[in-house]
């Protein structure tokens, strides 16, 4: 019964972050939603802010290591984006 309290109670907060990602159709950040994506991961093509993409070297370890913080999959590389 607490697990489902519980689980109940994490599905409402995780149905607010997937509203406020699906309204996100422009050039912002969707991990910390505040900075302009200014890299995207090769070969998924996820993007993110290069303060998000720092952390997830920092915590990784590497590129060679990391994982997409989206789909997971392994990253070969970063490249710039840059938006006019």
């Amino acid at each position: 019964k607490e697990y489902i309290k519980k689980r109940i109670e994490i599905s409402k907060y995780l149905d607010i972050i997937k509203s406020l990602n699906n309204f996100n159709i422009s050039n912002i950040c969707p991990l910390c939603l505040t900075n302009n994506i200014d890299v995207y991961i090769q070969p998924c093509g996820h993007c993110s802010c290069s303060t998000c993409k720092n952390r997830l070297l920092q915590y990784e370890g590497n590129c060679e290591s990391a994982n997409c913080f989206i789909c997971r999959k392994k990253i070969d590389r970063f490249n710039s984006i840059f938006l006019t």
